[in-house]
């Protein structure tokens, strides 16, 4: 059965033992281990230090993983489910594994780790689905709105020879569509995230977006038209995502105002990124600004297809995607 990290003195030094190999891994004097309870780790933490309240609690395994490696933000106390390594079961063995794994990470970046009961889990991460681990650490940075210079910048080392890509968010309030986007554009390759009036990147988006926000570059953009009018000069192209014009002619009900003065984007088989290239998302409800629209280099949109009932004769015709999986649809199709 996996257990927690062991501790062994030699030499005036601590090292950390690892169960799985029996290896061990240098740590300088105890300080860093007085911060655990009881002083020997596996135990529960019984001390009456107050909790990091100032600091942010990340939750979830995928999350903690991604914060304690991308090293983006300062970690402070990393807190493991004890209650896991007295379970048995496969399934428990699975969980020790990945609970081992974080704690290992947190000890290479030297950050306090701490074993204690479940319930002061719940707690901390009130109720939510922490999977058996929390991080202490600072929020994570926000570059201010991207400059001339910034467009200007060549693309990171390692980045696919293709047009670059970044997205810019606006108005995407919902923590899990926030966390579903970013997620999409990490794993389809994109550079950098603009957001604009968007949900906080919080503990809540790190969960959502299995810890893709620790890896990507995220700028606060506050005056939008005036970003893209910037990045146009830089030579990119800014592509904007709106509805296609209905091409139905069994439409029943008449289009609200909203809709009315949407449709201008074209389909997105007719698009592929030629240039630097930043795609932009608006929110679920009402989509892009119409003045974030109108300064976009083009618009683009995803055809659909209708639907006629057999057992009504009515032809089902649905008005669009969740932003979230729109996200996915296009970055897919633009990244083959």
């Amino acid at each position: 059965m996996l257990q927690p990290l062991g501790v062994m003195h030699a030499g005036g030094l601590t090292r950390v033992v690892d169960p799985l190999n029996g290896s061990t891994m240098k740590r300088a004097a105890l300080t860093m281990w007085r911060s655990l309870a009881g002083r020997r780790p596996g135990a529960h933490d019984r001390s009456r230090k107050p909790l990091l309240v100032d600091h942010e609690a990340v939750y979830g395994i995928h999350a903690v993983t991604s914060a304690l490696k991308a090293r983006r933000r300062a970690g402070h106390k990393l807190l493991v489910d004890a209650d896991v390594f007295a379970a048995r079961g496969r399934g428990s063995e699975r969980k020790r594994r990945h609970l081992h794994d974080c704690a290992a990470a947190a000890l290479d970046a030297a950050i306090p780790v701490a074993h204690v009961p479940t319930a002061q889990l719940d707690s901390v991460a009130k109720s939510r689905p922490h999977q058996g681990v929390v991080l202490f650490c600072d929020p994570l940075p926000i570059h201010s709105s991207p400059t001339a210079s910034v467009f200007s910048e060549p693309p990171p080392i390692g980045c696919p020879e293709t047009p670059r890509l970044w997205m810019l968010l606006e108005r995407i309030t919902d923590v899990h569509n926030l966390g579903a986007m970013l997620r999409c554009a990490l794993f389809f390759g994109v550079e950098r995230v603009l957001l604009a009036d968007c949900a906080s990147p919080t503990a809540a988006v790190a969960r959502a977006s299995a810890g893709a926000v620790e890896w990507l570059p995220l700028h606060q953009v506050d005056k939008v038209v005036d970003t893209i009018t910037t990045a146009q000069r830089c030579g990119w192209d800014v592509v904007g995502t709106d509805m296609l014009e209905s091409r139905t002619v069994d439409t029943v009900t008449k289009a609200s105002p909203a809709q009315e003065s949407r449709g201008r984007g074209v389909p997105l088989h007719q698009f592929s990124v030629s240039r630097p290239t930043i795609l932009c998302f608006g929110s679920e409800g009402s989509g892009l600004r119409r003045q974030t629209l109108n300064a976009c280099t083009m618009a683009i949109g995803i055809p659909r297809r209708s639907i006629l009932s057999e057992q009504s004769g009515v032809l089902y015709d649905l008005d669009s995607l969740n932003v979230s999986v729109s996200c996915g649809v296009i970055l897919s199709a633009l990244c083959r």
